[in-house]
């Protein structure tokens, strides 16, 4: 089975974080996931935290849950400000 991918762009903070929330859980129901973040321009923790607790949901479901974070992206660089650099690491 492919893994389905979902591509992150714009700024996403705290209004947009529900909506993630929910498209990310209905994607990870039907398998595994591949989000990509290099088209993000600005991001907040309500962001990470979807992240965080989509990783934990994938590891319930037996599913895969890559997150593709270029070094120099705006969400490495927000993990790194919240201390959280290795929050995401597969």
């Amino acid at each position: 089975m492919a893994i389905k991918s979902k591509e992150l762009s714009g700024d996403l903070r705290a209004g947009a974080a529900a909506e993630l929330r929910d498209e990310l859980a209905a994607a990870l129901a039907k398998g595994s996931l591949r989000i990509k973040t290099a088209g993000l321009t600005a991001v907040d923790a309500s962001i990470i935290q979807v992240l965080v607790a989509a990783r934990a949901t994938a590891a319930q479901m037996d599913r895969k849950l890559q997150i593709d974070m270029p070094e120099d992206g705006v969400l490495a660089a927000m993990l790194d400000r919240l201390a959280m650099g290795k929050a995401l690491s597969a």
